[in-house]
């Protein structure tokens, strides 16, 4: 599986995968997220055929990186690029994790700077985490983002996307819903050791940028990426059962 970009090595921004840990988290995902299973791959390969492709998830568990990352492998997708937040380096399990993919280092909003330095810190990071996301987009390297910014800690999942998700949208780009199921059950949240679980990683029908902004072009910039965010947000809900769909369960 290839897509119509010829894909250039991956920008110094990013942080690249450390081979040993791949193979160790690998090791454990498919120990513990077992069966896993996936739907949709005609909907990620028409995607990776389309455009600067952004592959927007939900989130419910520290597994969900490390098992959809799996899981493109398998398919033939061995490039992806995460946006992580910075404060899971901070957690020997969850540096653990982030360490096996490559990623690009987030200042998040739900992480507040401490003072006067660490804010100008931040925005300088998220400059040039934006600019990094930009260029590995246009180099051919899909880049996986989870609107929801961190893991839902809703019972029903599916919670309110973060301000931020809305600045990678721009013309010609791709976005793929994705479903992920049962991965709160593999490694939930507050804990460490993982419990073995059936797991599915849902792709959904890939949707255009470009269409998703002039369905709603009588709104202003601002709250036109607002709309569209929303719109994606249906999507994702689509690809979940309805005790996932969280706030979005009586929207669709």
């Amino acid at each position: 599986m290839t897509s119509r970009f010829e894909r250039q090595p991956l920008p110094q921004a990013v942080d690249r995968a450390v081979p040993a840990i791949t193979k160790l988290v690998d090791f454990i995902i498919r120990r513990y997220a077992t069966p896993l299973e996936v739907v949709g791959q005609r909907n990620l390969d028409r995607a990776l055929e389309m455009g600067e492709l952004l592959i927007e998830p939900n989130h419910t568990s520290n597994a969900d990186g490390p098992t959809l990352d799996l899981a493109l492998r398998r398919l033939g997708v061995e490039d992806a690029v995460y946006i992580m937040g910075i404060r899971l380096e901070k957690h020997l399990v969850t540096n653990l994790l982030v360490n096996a993919a490559s990623t690009i280092r987030i200042w998040p909003n739900s992480e507040e700077p401490k003072d006067e330095f660490e804010r100008e810190e931040k925005v300088r990071r998220n400059v040039r985490a934006i600019r990094a996301a930009n260029e590995v987009l246009k180099q051919g390297h899909p880049v996986v983002v989870f609107p929801e910014g961190s893991r839902s800690c809703r019972e029903d999942g599916l919670t309110d996307p973060v301000e931020d998700v809305g600045v990678f949208l721009r013309k010609n780009r791709v976005i793929l819903p994705v479903g992920i199921v049962g991965t709160r059950n593999v490694l939930p949240v507050g804990k460490i050791m993982p419990v073995k679980a059936p797991v599915e990683i849902r792709f959904g029908k890939p949707m255009s940028v470009d269409e998703l902004m002039e369905r709603h072009d009588n709104l202003e910039r601002k709250f036109q990426r607002v709309a569209v965010v929303e719109d994606v947000m249906k999507e994702i809900a689509r690809e979940l059962p309805e005790d996932l769909r969280g706030i979005y369960r009586k929207k669709i």
